[in-house]
């Protein structure tokens, strides 16, 4: 799920793909399921957790949603 920063929710993603987007664009990601055998949970919310954590490097903190 894509959170907004109060913790209401934005939106439900499918797949890492669009995960990783949301996080690249300021929401806070929290992974509900494996998207096939390859992209697994961990690995979903470790590559949203850094594509975040590099967006807001980037950005400024003023760059969460």
């Amino acid at each position: 799920m894509a959170y907004y920063k109060d913790g209401s929710v934005y939106d439900f993603p499918e797949n890492w793909e669009t995960a990783q987007t949301l996080a690249n664009e300021g929401y806070k990601i929290q992974v509900l399921k494996d998207d096939g055998e390859y992209w697994t949970k961990e690995r979903i919310q470790s590559l949203c957790d850094g594509e975040l954590a590099a967006a807001i490097d980037c950005f400024g903190e003023g760059h969460i949603k």
